[in-house]
């Protein structure tokens, strides 16, 4: 709750959360593990969770429920507990009143949609959406807003956001390289597991030099310089992660980017944006 206060406080006008469903001892419906590597719980008890979207909309605030989990087969009964523990959790998040569901598999949105028609469903970006023809799946399916895949340029972009017709949200700071979704296997759910981060590290290139490349990170550490882009290409929501940071931490990222839309809604260009965080606020931690 004093993260969401925080938050809204520094000018975020939506954020997504999770709650205890009480189903695992490691694991969330959330898509994460339910500690990050430093220690950061990724969701809360559901009575916060209550307050935590009531705040929120006090304050004119969306929320959506983080339901990032893959789809769950039947077992050798033929039965399926955890479908159905996971449609009890979508459901108290609607009687909570979240704004919009976040959902990872095809087969969880066909599911959602199926028992609750009426709740907005957002396609997470573990869809790895980045081509026309996903959004248009995701459409028929009744999806309301796609999170683009972190590995999308600028002009694939504005490509998308002018031939789709619907909301899309791109990340802009403190993304992951994502390659592949081993990725978040390797430092969410098996956190206990040091297996150090292969999307961040440097690889020796046995060439003339020697020289150390980043080559699998292609993570979005910022994006400041892009927001006049984004803006004017129709981008409706630019995405920060948290969950598991310190809320401190992000509550700063999140109050920057906001001075800076508002700035930019006043036409200040971005260069005399840079010059006033450059003059008001210390950057060496960014």
């Amino acid at each position: 709750l004093i993260s969401a206060k925080q938050q809204i406080k520094a000018g975020a006008t939506e954020f997504y959360a999770a709650f205890s469903a009480g189903v695992f001892n490691n694991l969330t419906f959330s898509g994460r593990g339910k500690k990050s590597a430093i220690g950061q719980k990724t969701e809360v008890e559901y009575h916060d969770f209550k307050e935590i979207v009531k705040l929120a909309h006090d304050h004119n605030v969306t929320v959506e429920l983080a339901a990032n989990t893959y789809r769950m087969t039947n077992d050798s009964t033929g039965k399926n507990k955890l479908q159905k523990k996971y449609l009890h959790y979508v459901e108290l998040g609607i009687k909570a009143g979240v704004d919009s569901i976040i959902i990872a598999d095809i087969g969880n949105i066909i599911l959602v949609k199926k028992h609750f028609p009426h709740i907005s469903v957002t396609s997470s970006v573990f869809l790895e959406t980045f081509n026309i023809y996903q959004i248009e799946l995701f459409k028929s399916l009744g999806v309301k807003k796609i999170v683009l895949d972190h590995c999308v340029k600028i002009s694939e972009i504005e490509h998308l956001v002018k031939n789709s017709n619907i909301d899309i949200e791109v990340f802009c700071q403190l993304g992951c390289s994502f390659l592949q979704y081993t990725c978040g296997l390797y430092h969410s759910t098996m956190g206990k597991i040091n297996l150090g981060l292969p999307c961040r590290a440097e690889y020796l290139i046995k060439n003339n030099n020697n020289e150390k490349y980043s080559l699998l990170d292609t993570a979005e550490d910022c994006a400041i310089c892009k927001l006049p882009a984004l803006r004017n290409i129709g981008v409706s929501s630019i995405k920060i992660t948290g969950r598991d940071k310190k809320y401190t931490f992000i509550t700063s990222i999140t109050y920057i980017y906001s001075l800076i839309l508002s700035l930019l809604d006043q036409n200040i260009p971005i260069k005399e944006i840079h010059k006033k965080l450059d003059k008001d606020y210390n950057f060496k931690w960014w």
